[in-house]
């Protein structure tokens, strides 16, 4: 993959990763408030959930994009060198000690 799509895949998981943390924060706040006594709902353009199902689908939301994140860091760590590291690789002295 080239660097600008790594880069870019990485914000747009980032932000993903961030709206789950604040549909988290809806969720819990909506709680609180319906302990109170009043009667919540929250709101979309296309929905209407409970404060419990908005928390839910931020955890949710939230540990996708981070488990994707740590298996694209994970991937890149443990990546085989290969392609551009090969010239680098042959200019290496190597030694074969076997008989």
């Amino acid at each position: 993959m080239r660097i600008q799509i790594k880069i870019l895949l990485l914000i747009i998981l980032t932000l993903i990763f961030m709206l789950g943390l604040w549909s988290v924060d809806i969720g819990a706040s909506g709680a609180i408030i319906g302990a109170a006594g009043c009667p919540v709902q929250t709101e979309g353009l296309f929905f209407t959930r409970t404060p419990a199902a908005q928390y839910h689908l931020g955890l949710l939301i939230s540990t996708a994009s981070f488990l994707i994140l740590c298996a694209l860091f994970i991937f890149e760590i443990f990546r085989e060198k290969g392609g551009k590291n090969e010239k680098t690789n042959k200019n290496k002295r190597s030694y074969n000690f076997s008989r």
